[in-house]
């Protein structure tokens, strides 16, 4: 039941900007984005949505990720009309975020 809420919940919006934890399958790993500080993107089915996960590699290690790869992760989930970005799946270098990570193969990557 407490599943069934927490989706309703991040469903309807009231979860837009939160720290959220989970598991999801790599449906498909994008080109790099090297503007700015360098993050690593792929995109996950997690919860019943497409997730965008934008994972900083100046502040965290590259994660050696293809289509249909399991993770785990824990960052902050911002939610959009094409099903959410998960981004700060790292540790955190200021006061303002929780420190994320994801899971690949029993490595977390922070």
């Amino acid at each position: 039941m407490k599943k069934i809420v927490f989706i309703l919940l991040v469903v309807s919006g009231l979860f837009a900007n939160m720290n959220i934890c989970g598991y999801g399958v790599v449906t498909k790993v994008l080109k790099d984005d090297n503007v700015g500080l360098k993050h690593e993107k792929f995109i996950i089915q997690s919860r019943g949505k497409s997730i965008l996960v934008a994972h900083n590699i100046s502040l965290s290690e590259r994660i050696p990720l293809h289509k249909g790869d399991k993770i785990t992760y824990c960052g902050e989930y911002i939610k959009n009309d094409k099903g959410g970005i998960l981004h700060w799946t790292h540790k955190s270098n200021n006061r303002k975020h929780k420190s994320g990570y994801i899971m690949f193969n029993r490595k977390k990557y922070d």
